[in-house]
């Protein structure tokens, strides 16, 4: 388990609202904000095939929930 500890300042108006808006959980937002305010261009909630990865970076994939954070019909 990790943890991100970010304090927001006045850079958090530089966050794109497109892209936060997508993010579902806390610790999405927080990663993406101390990514996006240290110079990272970050996408949220991108594609790939029948998923969504939360956080991508270049050829980065990042996933921040665990399995409970996420619908997957059990036992089929």
């Amino acid at each position: 388990m990790a943890f991100i500890f970010h304090k927001m300042d006045d850079r958090s108006k530089d966050v794109l609202p497109t892209e936060y808006s997508k993010l579902a959980s806390t610790i999405e937002r927080r990663l993406y904000n101390a990514l996006v305010l240290n110079g990272y261009y970050v996408q949220a909630q991108v594609k790939c095939g029948l998923y969504r990865i939360d956080l991508v970076i270049g050829k980065l994939a990042i996933e921040c929930d665990g399995k409970e954070s996420h619908s997957i019909t059990k036992g089929s």
